[in-house]
């Protein structure tokens, strides 16, 4: 869950996250079985997992050794399982079709719990405050959360956009239009990992697909709003919006893709298993081509005020040596004019040498003033998480 950032001028929250690429992974399958709602057991093999996570944390050799064991006894009991019955689609139309009904009963699940959250917030969380700046609910007499704002709106994030498409964009080249694999060897692939010398083939020839990054095709760029679309639809599809108000799509820079990635299989695109996901709608990390301008291309190639209308970040980090001097910066302006000329949204550009970020990392003692930009917020470098520093630092930079 999002914290709750609610607008001056309107009933707006940003409450939840929804990963797209778990169903799409399951209408590539032919699976069914809930995303959201677990059984009994799986809840205890979950919370165990998470005790384990947190008490372990430690980076010392008693704390390795307890987390490496404890994996690879959950690692060797989900294989003892049945290998479970696939049944893949016949073409790209009955995946995605597929595809947009796991996603909508997904949406539908996850914010059922929310609607539940914003009855209890109606109830005992008034705000007088908030409300009295909300232009309507002094008129109406209604706190925000009651739906007295003028408009009233719920942003939904949506994470692995660019993955899910560079997905999509990857069977359809090597499965159906040019037959170099079947969907069943796909699956298969994804399910190792990739590992072995048949599944390396497999994944070179999916990674050989020009991803979203690359301006010059304009096939992976039609694939993301095509995903957008999808899910636009599925938050459409979801019935009791709270407030009298509607769900609104929004993909934002935060953490969120890391956190996520760590517990996403591999997938079609070509990624590992446990890599971080594309951060909000940009080029996912190692697939990106080093071109600034390329990137910023296909990121303005998105229809982004028919699918973000609760709005979308780029956060990019580009090495300081390309813009250097008076000359410079008005290079940078031009770029940054540029993308937003050809339809662009906004754009948070860390310009800074990565070596700096390195050196902050290791020596915190001398970049005590290091300012970066997280999201949509900038902070003190030194005053991050362990985590989150690593996440700025691993970020895609263009130098």
């Amino acid at each position: 869950m999002e914290p709750n950032a609610s607008d001056d001028h309107y009933g707006n929250t940003d409450c939840a996250n929804m990963n797209v690429t778990l169903p799409l992974l399951q209408a590539l399958k032919g699976e069914e079985q809930d995303l959201w709602n677990f059984g009994f057991l799986e809840q205890i093999d979950k919370l165990v997992a998470k005790f384990i996570e947190f008490t372990f944390r430690r980076d010392n050799r008693f704390s390795r050794f307890v987390s490496s064991r404890y994996s690879d006894s959950r690692r060797r009991r989900k294989l003892k399982k049945a290998k479970p019955h696939y049944d893949p689609p016949a073409n790209m139309e009955e995946l995605l079709d597929r595809f947009q009904a796991r996603l909508n009963i997904l949406a539908s699940s996850i914010l059922a719990d929310h609607q539940k959250i914003e009855g209890v917030i109606r109830q005992r969380f008034a705000t007088p405050l908030a409300s009295s700046l909300s232009p309507g609910c002094v008129e109406s007499g209604r706190d925000v959360n009651e739906g007295g704002a003028r408009f009233n709106s719920s942003g939904i994030q949506g994470v692995g956009i660019t993955d899910a498409a560079d997905s999509l964009h990857a069977i359809d080249e090597v499965v159906f239009r040019k037959r170099l694999y079947t969907i069943r060897d796909i699956i298969d692939a994804i399910d190792d990992n990739f590992e072995g010398e048949r599944n390396q083939q497999i994944r070179n020839a999916l990674l050989d697909v020009k991803k979203f990054g690359h301006d010059e095709s304009p096939k992976a760029i039609e694939w993301v709003n095509r995903v957008l679309q999808i899910y636009v639809n599925a938050l459409n599809s979801v019935e009791n919006c709270p407030r009298g108000g509607i769900y609104t799509a929004g993909y934002y820079a935060l953490n969120v893709s890391d956190v996520y990635g760590a517990k996403t299989p591999a997938l079609p695109s070509g990624r590992l298993r446990g890599v971080p996901l594309a951060n909000s709608i940009t080029p996912h990390y190692g697939m990106e081509v080093s071109d600034l301008l390329s990137s910023l291309n296909s990121v303005a190639g998105i229809d982004f005020v028919s699918y973000a209308p609760n709005g979308t970040t780029v956060t990019f980090t580009i090495d300081a040596a390309l813009f250097q001097g008076p000359d410079g910066v008005k290079n940078l302006a031009g770029i940054i004019d540029t993308y937003f000329m050809k339809g662009g949204m906004q754009f948070q550009p860390n310009v800074l040498n990565r070596e700096i970020l390195l050196d902050a990392y290791n020596n915190p003692e001398k970049h005590r003033y290091l300012l970066v930009r997280v999201a949509g917020y900038c902070a003190y470098f030194n005053d991050l998480s362990d985590e989150l520093k690593k996440i700025i630092i691993n970020r895609t930079c263009y130098s």
